[in-house]
């Protein structure tokens, strides 16, 4: 993994693939991973509205050379962007996580899930206050707000990390859908956005 740099590029956001949700990939040309001299699996600081950190992809062909980044709906959450917002995208680096504190959002994994849960969170990075994502068996995923980090700052969850469930109240509540939790409908999808999300964001169209 490489040194941080102060190269940073502006791309619009872009909606991700079905199969990259939860995974905190940001895809994106050959051509800003060159000026942010960033390789696949360097870690980016994303920022929008707020901050998050998701690992450096290629994004697929027919949208290369566009300036736009692929982010899956939890990591737009996490940016605070939108689709079709500008983010600001720099290289960084992450320490190791030693303890995350994790509260469900969703549901309360039981302990043989947590185990589980830790394999799947391995070499995700996070930052405190993002949301995450655990795909558990068959369709089932659980989401959790990270409350806190050791050592602070951006970190890289590995197998020695201490996973701490954090206390919640919540009542099982439906999680968040996003365009990416439904596939196979992209032309549909497009035309949704085109008549209600987007007069809805810019009426100035």
């Amino acid at each position: 993994m490489g040194q941080p740099n102060d190269l940073t590029v502006k791309l619009k956001v872009t909606e991700a693939l079905s199969k990259d949700v939860g995974r905190a990939y940001a895809r994106m040309g050959p051509e800003d991973l060159e000026k942010l001299q960033v390789t696949i699996g360097d870690l980016l600081e994303v920022a929008g509205k707020r901050k998050t950190v998701c690992k450096a992809m290629p994004a697929y062909k027919e949208l290369r050379g566009r300036s736009r980044v692929q982010l899956d709906g939890i990591s737009r959450e996490n940016a605070g962007a939108g689709i079709d917002d500008c983010v600001q995208v720099r290289k960084i680096t992450c320490r190791g996580a030693e303890r995350v504190v994790l509260t469900p959002v969703n549901i309360t994994p039981s302990d043989r899930d947590l185990q589980y849960i830790g394999s799947l969170l391995d070499g995700l990075p996070v930052l405190e206050g993002d949301r995450i994502r655990a795909t558990l068996f068959g369709s089932r995923s659980a989401d959790f707000k990270v409350d806190g980090l050791t050592p602070r700052g951006p970190v890289l969850i590995n197998p020695t990390t201490i996973l701490v469930i954090g206390r919640t109240t919540f009542q099982e509540a439906p999680r968040v859908v996003s365009y990416e939790d439904i596939g196979g409908l992209k032309p549909q999808l497009q035309r949704i956005r085109e008549m209600i999300e987007l007069p809805l964001r810019y009426p100035e169209l």
